[in-house]
């Protein structure tokens, strides 16, 4: 049996191994199942010489009559590339909602934040926008991965 580990090219297939052993399928798969599935994910060990888990959401205005809030579930990993310097890269999990209440703000929360990754966790599930995910109007998810420097670059070396 092959035994799953974490770095910047092996994060996105082992993500979406955990998901497709879920049972989810993009674009259509459901928060709840989609965040016990990122869960397993964290589990999975790393190779990488930085790697943190984060929650992010954003709005998405390309029409401003009617945006699309989005979450992302995600872990940033970094690994060395001989002496070229490091590579970066943000895999995890996006949902897109419509509908969602104005209120919904535009939040970061990440691991290194907190003395251990359960706590971590509660404090993403305690968040309005988490709470708001779990019963949400949502348009798709998707797993993805971006790289550093992205032109679509968000606070916290997120992308859009």
């Amino acid at each position: 049996m092959i035994e799953l580990r974490v770095n910047t090219l092996t994060a996105l297939p082992a993500l979406q191994y955990m998901l497709a052993d879920a049972g989810l399928v993009a674009p259509h798969f459901a928060f709840g199942p989609g965040w016990e599935a990122f869960q397993r994910f964290l589990a999975v060990p790393s190779d990488s010489s930085d790697d943190v888990a984060g929650f992010q959401t954003t709005w998405v205005r390309d029409n401003a009559l009617d945006p699309v809030f989005e979450v992302r579930l995600c872990r940033q990993v970094t690994d060395a590339k001989g002496s070229f310097g490091t590579t970066t890269r943000v895999v995890g999990v996006e949902f897109r909602f419509e509908g969602a209440p104005e209120g919904m703000e535009e939040i970061e929360v990440w691991a290194n934040d907190s003395p251990t990754l359960g706590q971590f966790l509660a404090t993403v599930e305690r968040t309005r926008e988490f709470q708001y995910a779990r019963g949400g109007r949502l348009i798709e998810a998707e797993a993805i991965v971006l790289d550093e420097g992205d032109p679509q670059e968000l606070p916290g070396h997120l992308r859009r």
